[in-house]
């Protein structure tokens, strides 16, 4: 079965997040909270990213701008 080109988006592995300037251990606390995806990152409220041990306002906000960035 072809899922064709558009459905790649939607199943972005989170570690994308990396090639918009997203450090790996950051990505590492995002799998672990149980965020796999982009599109998991895009849905997940800002509240609820920056309830990850480490993740400050800012760092929570440039996640989620670079999962937009991915999401595009």
């Amino acid at each position: 079965e072809d899922f064709g080109d558009d459905d790649v988006d939607f199943i972005m592995d989170v570690d994308q997040l990396q090639n918009h300037g997203i450090g790996a251990s950051d990505i590492s606390k995002l799998k672990s909270a149980g965020y796999w995806t982009i599109a998991a990152v895009c849905a997940a409220t800002r509240r609820n990213i920056s309830k990850i041990k480490g993740f400050s306002e800012q760092k929570t906000e440039k996640v989620k701008e670079a999962a937009v960035k991915c999401a595009v």
